[in-house]
């Protein structure tokens, strides 16, 4: 997150996060704070379970937001206190568990 940060130079370049990534990559959701208002324009909402581990962690292993073990509250704090008018978008690529909840 600091990279983008200083790498903002194009007024119209922004940051597409999501939930999974900033986990797996072992970012806390505070470093969305670091982000300036206009630098996240949308961000991609999933969950993850409690296991595996993190760093064992697969795009299948996606479930839908609420079912794990996703900090919610926190992320979205993080995104009042800037201020930040977003698109959320969902994520999920396990398919067996979307089809399950249905």
């Amino acid at each position: 997150m600091r990279s983008c940060r200083r790498c903002h130079r194009d007024p119209d370049a922004c940051v597409l996060s999501d939930v999974f990534h900033l986990y797996r990559g072992g970012s806390s959701p505070a470093t969305l704070r670091l982000l300036g208002r206009d630098a996240l324009r949308c961000f991609h909402v999933n969950d993850y379970p409690a296991s595996p581990a993190r760093e064992k962690l697969k795009d299948s292993d996606r479930v839908w937001s609420g079912d794990g073990i996703v900090p919610l509250d926190e992320i979205y704090s993080a995104f009042a206190d800037n201020a930040v008018p977003l698109w959320l978008s969902l994520e999920v690529f396990n398919a067996e568990g979307l089809l399950n909840r249905y």
